[in-house]
């Protein structure tokens, strides 16, 4: 009868040739509207995939979840962690040191962080050398645990949230001597992916003091309880 419509759901595969692009399937919903007889409308699913049904013309409405498909085979930023990201923070904080680094940043890669012992440190480059000599000399045997992880893919933003323990045992230069007191720190990484995929500017947010204090490398701020008893001793003639 006139006016009919009939909505068709398919599954649509498609294989490309090319060996580096992946298979894609979708779901997808078509609309057809026109003028059709009762015989052209039972053969339409078999009309509609080889040829114009009598040639009549025909208004093709298709409802398909584009995004999901297109993102199947990379014509969309990626959603997903960037791999020379997630290399990255664990380069770094295993001690690697910018000769593993290197190879996850952009050459001219900058670090900023609003945090006392890295306040002179700029440089990518810079930073990956102050955490090997943390976590391989001042504090051998190290480890680091990743809390979590999250990726922006409007502002190119890879996210690290992770948890630093170690034990001061190691002399490093311009640091205290060997305290042996442990340390159990957390912090968060800003990572910004440039568009070749590799890291081109990292911001570290770390309570560097509350760390400090735990591994004996700040004065206290409470009293010490030996300097509370030697005046209480002392005044009260308890001698030597």
């Amino acid at each position: 009868s006139a006016g009919r419509t009939l909505d068709i759901f398919m599954d649509f595969q498609l294989r490309h040739t090319s060996p580096w692009r992946p298979n894609m399937s979708t779901t997808c919903m078509w609309r057809l509207v026109g003028k059709w007889t009762e015989s052209q409308r039972c053969g339409i699913l078999h009309g509609l995939l080889h040829r114009w049904v009598g040639r009549r013309q025909l208004r093709i409405t298709k409802v398909w979840h584009s995004a999901w498909a297109a993102a199947q085979v990379g014509w969309t930023p990626p959603t997903s962690m960037p791999a020379d990201a997630a290399h990255l923070f664990h380069a770094c904080e295993s001690g690697k040191g910018w000769q593993d680094c290197m190879h996850y940043c952009t050459h001219d890669a900058s670090f900023d962080a609003q945090a006392e012992p890295l306040k002179d440190i700029k440089t990518m480059h810079g930073y990956a050398e102050w955490m090997k000599g943390i976590a391989v000399v001042a504090m051998p045997g190290s480890r680091y645990e990743l809390n979590a992880q999250s990726f922006d893919p409007e502002t190119r933003t890879a996210t690290f949230f992770g948890t630093f323990r170690g034990t001061h045992t190691g002399h490093l230069h311009g640091f205290p001597a060997p305290t042996h007191k442990s340390m159990e720190t957390q912090y968060v990484y800003n990572m910004h992916v440039a568009p070749c995929g590799k890291v081109d500017r990292i911001t570290k947010v770390w309570h560097s003091a509350w760390a400090a204090a735990q591994v004996g490398w700040t004065p206290p701020t409470s009293m010490p309880a030996d300097a509370a008893h030697l005046f209480h001793a002392c005044e009260s003639g308890k001698g030597w």
